[in-house]
């Protein structure tokens, strides 16, 4: 019996020398903090950004953030903007308590950017005009 997350013995070995590897594991660590901050940033820039009764994003102390939506139409096109860029989020619509909502994988610079872009077609501005709010974006997101 195979368990589908085992780990054979080379994996073991491998795990086990990048673990110990001080360098390894000071890149790794900068990566972690790199992605703790644009996760913080998206979520600040959300929060900001859009109205509160179009969209609320839920911290996390993960990769990802939450995101729902009270308009079924804005949800949608969102959902197909995302599809026509490649952008991967896991629609969470069919979870109970989770209709229009999807959790997106907060990962490079480039991608969160993407991922930013779709949101700024898509979502009225709360304060901004859509080229300040692009702009500011792009501040924010600048790491």
């Amino acid at each position: 019996l195979v368990l589908q997350f085992s780990i054979n013995y080379f994996s073991l070995i491998f795990a086990r020398e990048m673990l110990f590897d001080e360098e390894f594991m000071t890149h790794a660590k900068a990566q972690v903090v790199d992605i703790k901050k644009r996760r913080d940033a998206a979520f600040e820039y959300i929060c900001c950004q859009y109205d509160p009764q179009l969209i609320k994003a839920y911290r996390s102390e993960g990769n990802f953030l939450l995101l729902r939506f009270t308009d079924d139409e804005v949800f949608e096109k969102l959902m197909n903007c995302f599809e026509t860029k490649g952008i991967k989020v896991l629609n969470c619509t069919n979870f109970p308590l989770l209709k229009n909502s999807f959790r997106v994988s907060i990962g490079s610079p480039t991608e969160t950017r993407a991922f930013m872009d779709c949101l700024n077609r898509i979502l009225p501005p709360k304060n901004r005009s859509r080229e300040e709010q692009i702009i500011h974006s792009e501040e924010i997101l600048a790491y």
